[in-house]
């Protein structure tokens, strides 16, 4: 049995990503219907080769490229010139873990075998990437943010410098020794100028070093992570959301029995765990253009439809996925009834005006056969005389006149 993949690129984690090839493999049940490959690493366990001193069990692949863009072999290409691997984390199946921060990892080495169909690629990938990847940047963190002792009688100088840098110290503190006690400054020597402008900004400075000193590098650190997780977090849901449409839509492709797939849109239910602020990021456009991005990619070849049905909210929207043929005439009717392009539209103006300038140019042509037929007419009879008198003559009555006719007309029909 073939399982089919669509393998995916991102510049980032986080950040949405690109088409890269549609591969098939015999033995790949534990994958997704699609991965990202959002990182890169040229640590060992990121090579085809077997890693010496790693205790993991990796799954190993190979996949066959069906889509026919070509661009699987060019990416290999870059991974080996630059000699690292790429990778991406994945969602496991259900009930595979108990733990929901536990995913797959999914590796694609730079050094592939050598093979004679560039459509090939040797891949592998575990279902628990804590097993490979290391812990991040929180537990350094919190070791960090807990409070700071004194340097004990085994700390070097430097150490104790990096601890306090107010304290400067000579030497090394041996075994034993008490621990030095910490130089204060005398108030006296703190702002000795006091007097002037010039002492003023000199004594500012100083403060200002001495609360910059004071400040822990932990909690800048905290900061900077915390807006950048804000900035990311509408860009993850809306990324989370596209994987699982493309999940759905995929398992919908191989069920063979549903000709329709109804899949609901709810704003709330997307931003439920997202901050206030980034609630706006978050759009009902974008998210039915993700629907519709998916259904012609996924059922390009047969002919899927995707129909938006009648809703009474702005926030929750139902879209129905028909397969080729399946579709009910109502849907394929009001899908006629699109809104035509602006250059459809110029052409159907431009074969309009052509049409009555045709049927206008017809209607003189005819006009002017009657008339010379008429002319030939009175010429061939002698009693018959044509003449069209006063067709351009000029009134030459004055304004008082021209009142007065009126005013008398109007009178007359009065009377009448």
């Amino acid at each position: 049995m073939s399982y089919e993949t669509t393998i995916m690129v991102a510049p980032s984690p986080g950040a949405p990503g690109e088409f890269l090839a549609t591969v098939t493999t015999n033995n790949g049940e534990d994958l997704p219907f699609e991965v990202t490959l959002d990182n890169y690493t040229r640590d060992n366990w990121g090579t085809a080769a077997k890693c010496s001193g790693v205790d993991v069990t990796w799954k190993e692949i190979q996949l066959y490229s069906i889509d026919g863009r070509n661009k699987l072999p060019g990416f290999l290409k870059y991974l080996k010139e630059r000699k690292k691997s790429a990778f991406g984390q994945f969602l496991l199946p259900d009930g595979t873990s108990d733990d929901d921060s536990i995913k797959g990892l999914f590796v694609l080495p730079f050094d592939q075998p050598v093979s004679s169909d560039q459509n090939f690629c040797y891949c592998k990938y575990i279902l628990n990437h804590k097993l490979v990847l290391k812990p991040t940047q929180k537990a350094n963190m919190l070791e960090e943010q807990l409070p700071s002792h004194q340097p004990t009688a085994n700390v070097t100088s430097a150490e104790a410098d990096q601890t306090n840098p107010v304290v400067q110290r000579r030497g090394t503190v041996q075994a034993g020794d008490p621990p030095l006690p910490m130089k204060k400054t005398p108030p006296s020597s703190v702002a000795p100028l006091k007097k002037g402008l010039l002492g003023n900004m000199l004594g500012a400075q100083r403060k200002t070093a001495q609360h910059l000193a004071a400040v822990p590098r932990s909690a800048v650190q905290k900061k900077e992570e915390v807006s950048c997780m804000s900035a990311s977090s509408s860009q993850n849901a809306i990324a989370k959301f596209r994987e699982e449409i493309h999940q759905k839509l995929f398992r919908f492709q191989r069920d063979a029995s549903e000709t329709v797939l109804r899949i609901p849109l709810s704003i709330a239910e997307i931003t439920r765990k997202l901050d206030p602020a980034d609630h706006q990021a978050v759009q009902m456009d974008v998210l039915k253009y993700i629907v519709y991005e998916a259904t012609e990619e996924i059922g390009e070849g047969s002919k899927w439809i995707a129909h938006k049905e009648p809703s009474e909210f702005l926030d929750e929207v139902t879209i129905a996925v028909y397969k080729g043929g399946c579709a009910p005439p109502e849907v394929l009717e009001e899908l006629m009834k699109g809104d035509l392009p602006e250059e459809l539209k110029n052409q159907q103006r431009a074969l309009r005006a052509d049409q009555m300038k045709a049927h206008a140019r017809k209607e003189t042509q005819v006009d002017a056969k009657n008339f010379e037929k008429t002319l030939k007419a009175g010429d061939n009879n002698t009693h018959l005389s044509l003449a069209v008198l006063n067709t351009q003559k000029r009134d030459r009555r004055t304004i008082e006149e021209i009142q007065r006719d009126m005013l008398y007309e109007t009178k007359r029909s009065r009377l009448e």
